[in-house]
């Protein structure tokens, strides 16, 4: 049946945050279990793992993702002082704030990957995704439930965009592309740059230009506001922060282009953004 079944679209079912840590292993472990009501992510921050799924070997390295289906038997051996983070999460009839039925009707990603069925989606975290599994962790163990309930969306429709797109050449990154969006990663709050990314990673300005619209869809530039403005959603969604200051945060030095660039992405503004999550 897992997070798959048709029951799901029949009336509202929502995603909740069950079990979520970020661990040092100390041992090796290998053990073959399955999670009966439960999907399980893993992001690997450093180290890696092995799993065996339905079969299949998989190596999780650092920088990776794995989803992995309620009731698929699975087994994994990891790394001696691989760090990784886990979250699994129930799909519930408990009131949430957008239901699981609606993301598979009104995102053409999730409602794809809802028809394909995979048992587990192994990927590469090139969109932050790590950085909102570690958000969504903090968030838990605050009690931020729907902030959590928010990341936990984001993750599934990133997930399911890069599944069904994972064929199309736009999706293909080489090292260079993982190393380029690894730098916005870490440097987005800061004023860069394309050419500071290009001598980053010691290539000639124009030729990473190229590279970087041709294997990620889109310009550096783009990008990068995309990923300030994501990140920003998550800023915001914090009950604890302030509309003010949130641009500073994730690197826009003007406040009106900020806004201007948060409506264009997220068809409304930042404080009305803010006021949709404190009535959600």
């Amino acid at each position: 049946m897992g997070m798959f079944s048709e029951k799901y679209t029949k009336e509202p079912f929502y995603l909740k945050p069950a079990t979520f840590f970020i661990q040092v292993s100390n041992q090796q472990k290998r053990f073959r279990h399955a999670h009966k009501n439960r999907v399980e992510i893993i992001g690997m921050l450093s180290g890696s793992a092995c799993y065996k799924i339905d079969g299949k070997e998989i190596r999780l390295s650092a920088g990776q993702i794995l989803w992995i289906d309620m009731q698929v038997y699975h087994e994994f051996f990891v790394q001696p002082g691989a760090r990784h983070m886990v979250v699994e999460f129930e799909i519930v009839q408990t009131k949430g704030l957008i239901s699981y039925r609606d993301l598979i009707l009104t995102d053409p990603y999730v409602g794809k990957l809802f028809a394909q069925k995979p048992l587990f989606l192994h990927q590469d975290a090139f969109e932050g995704e790590l950085l909102i599994l570690k958000e969504l962790i903090q968030a838990c163990y605050v009690h931020q439930a729907a902030y959590a309930e928010m990341l936990l969306h984001t993750l599934l429709c990133k997930a399911a965009k890069n599944y069904v797109c994972k064929d199309q050449t736009h999706m293909f990154r080489s090292a260079y592309m993982q190393k380029a969006v690894l730098y916005i990663e870490q440097n987005y709050a800061k004023e860069i740059s394309l050419a500071d990314a290009a001598a980053f990673l010691k290539l000639n300005a124009s030729y990473f230009s190229r590279l970087f619209k041709q294997q990620m869809g889109m310009n550096f530039t783009e990008f990068l506001n995309r990923f300030r403005i994501n990140r920003a959603k998550i800023v915001l969604s914090d009950p604890e922060e302030t509309v003010l200051g949130v641009s500073d945060k994730v690197g826009f030095s003007s406040r009106q282009y900020f806004t201007y660039l948060f409506r264009k992405y997220e068809g409304l503004s930042p404080k009305q953004y803010k006021e949709w999550i404190k009535k959600a």
